[in-house]
């Protein structure tokens, strides 16, 4: 049986489960699993990409992200800022404004070593929109749907204790999710954009 919609996934989570009284918890099963799918995938199919004219020192993180993959400041030439962490920041923090070289997620914010004064792209993974029986399916579920179904198979094995079944599904999903992140890495073959001092 194909699983391509929302509807099918959960039928064939009781069909591997052999279990008919999962009914009321499936909703709940393929929830858990979207949370931990679309934080460890990366892949082409999540990829998406925004430009942004900052206005300040901090920017809203973009609809959906997951991870970033890569900020440029459109500058002349671009320059490809480096990540760090909120504290690392302050090791390389301008009051001025100018190209920023350096930025780190703080909360729901991206924050750059100093106020951009040039336009910023940014490429990054986002999660699609969650099934439902509105949303019958996405692009993730229509190219990875044994991932999906891996996945719900843990949650479902979590809930009835069957230990067995979460490591047997749990190895499954990992060798799942690692294919699909080597496969989508290998059409980002490009090396890193060459970077200039700021």
């Amino acid at each position: 049986m194909s699983i391509n919609t929302f509807a099918t996934l959960k039928t064939s989570i009781t069909s591997w489960t052999k279990r008919a009284d999962l009914t009321s918890v499936l909703d709940d099963f393929v929830l858990m699993a979207e949370s931990r799918i679309f934080s460890d995938l990366k892949v082409i199919e999540m990829e998406a990409r925004a430009d942004y004219t900052p206005t300040s020192r901090y920017l809203a993180t973009p609809t959906g992200l997951t991870s970033i993959r890569r900020i440029v400041a459109k500058s002349s030439p671009p320059v490809e800022l480096m990540a760090t962490s909120p504290d690392g920041l302050r090791t390389v923090y301008d009051e001025g404004s100018g190209t920023p070289s350096h930025y780190a997620i703080l909360g729901s914010e991206i924050e750059f070593n100093r106020i951009p004064n040039v336009d910023v792209e940014i490429v990054y993974y986002a999660a699609p929109t969650a099934l439902s029986d509105v949303n019958t399916t996405n692009a993730i579920l229509t190219a990875y749907p044994q991932i999906y179904l891996a996945a719900c198979m843990v949650q479902a094995g979590l809930y009835i204790v069957n230990d067995a079944m979460v490591a047997k599904w749990q190895g499954l999903y990992a060798d799942a999710v690692s294919a699909a992140n080597r496969k989508s890495s290998k059409f980002q073959t490009a090396g890193p954009m060459a970077t200039v001092s700021a």
